[in-house]
């Protein structure tokens, strides 16, 4: 499969479709890329980023990765750095799941988790003073509902919002 060239149609509609989007993927990711969800769902989860919409409306709110960089940037130069991960965990949930399970149940898991503060607070500490694979130790296991899926998210954001240490992001 791999010897057998793509149609020539195909491989048009590829350029076609880079030659359009290429702008979008300048840094390898998808700047703009923009997740949908429901603000109502969140309404029990603070501290609430005064960046995202606000929960007591209805339908439902977009926010893109840029806009969360935003959110955690500021968050962080504040030490808020609940704020930080509420900011993040909303743009990698999405609309997936139910207030009454996955995303907004189990981020309220986490916040109450003993530890939570101190486990980001390293972490941040670690990115911007070792890098990633610190940062990333500082979090594994550390605090009960907050596996890699999502705190990766969250170093992500951190790492393009303060000058990370030496390593890998």
């Amino acid at each position: 499969m791999a010897a057998t060239r793509l149609p020539d149609p195909a491989v048009e509609a590829l350029i076609g479709w880079w030659q359009t989007h290429a702008h979008t993927f300048a840094d390898g990711t998808p700047g703009a890329h923009t997740v949908r969800y429901i603000p109502g769902r969140w309404a029990q989860i603070s501290p609430w980023p005064q960046s995202l919409a606000p929960t007591d409306g209805s339908g439902d709110a977009a926010v893109s990765r840029a806009q969360v960089t935003s959110a955690v940037a500021d968050a962080l130069q504040r030490e808020a750095f609940r704020e930080a991960l509420v900011a993040t965990y909303v743009w990698g949930k999405g609309k997936r799941g139910t207030p009454a399970c996955s995303g907004p149940a189990t981020l309220r898991d986490v916040l109450a988790a003993e530890g939570l503060d101190t486990a980001l607070k390293t972490a941040v500490t670690a990115l911007r003073e070792h890098g990633a694979r610190q940062a990333y130790a500082a979090l594994l296991r550390k605090v009960p509902w907050f596996g890699p899926a999502f705190f990766t998210k969250f170093l992500n954001f951190t790492g393009a919002t303060v000058p990370p240490g030496s390593g890998p992001l």
